[in-house]
């Protein structure tokens, strides 16, 4: 990522967390993620890792909670947790963590994934 875009960063967290909400998202939803990724200049590959590094480990558990999350996660908290997430990156404590969250919800990030790359290509061929 470049320079400039780091200034994105916090967009990038805020749309990939709606993945984290204890609501199911739409199709106009996975579009308004795509959209968001698309101006920020932020690509497939580049918001995969920011999802899995940055932000699931923020906010994913809330998949697992009986009553999670649903409207929004706090901007600040969430702000402060994926930065320091993605200082976190060199550390291979963090690295296992990250990995053993992936297990713990890899079905429902599949699914959310597998959306949203569809709405990423649909949003890419309209540029």
């Amino acid at each position: 990522m470049t320079a400039s875009s780091l200034m994105d960063r916090p967009v990038i967290w805020k749309v990939l967390s709606e993945m984290y909400l204890d609501t199911e998202l739409t199709e106009r939803g996975y579009d308004y993620i795509a959209t968001k990724l698309n101006q920020a200049s932020c690509g497939l590959k580049e918001a995969q890792s920011i999802d899995y590094y940055e932000v699931a480990p923020a906010v994913g558990l809330n998949l697992l909670s009986t009553a999670g999350v649903w409207t929004a996660f706090e901007t600040s908290w969430l702000n402060e947790r994926c930065q320091k997430n993605m200082k976190s990156k060199g550390s291979w404590v963090f690295m296992l963590k990250c990995h053993f969250l992936q297990l713990l919800i890899k079905g429902i990030r599949r699914e959310n994934w597998k959306h949203l790359t569809q709405a990423i290509k649909k949003v890419s061929a309209t540029k």
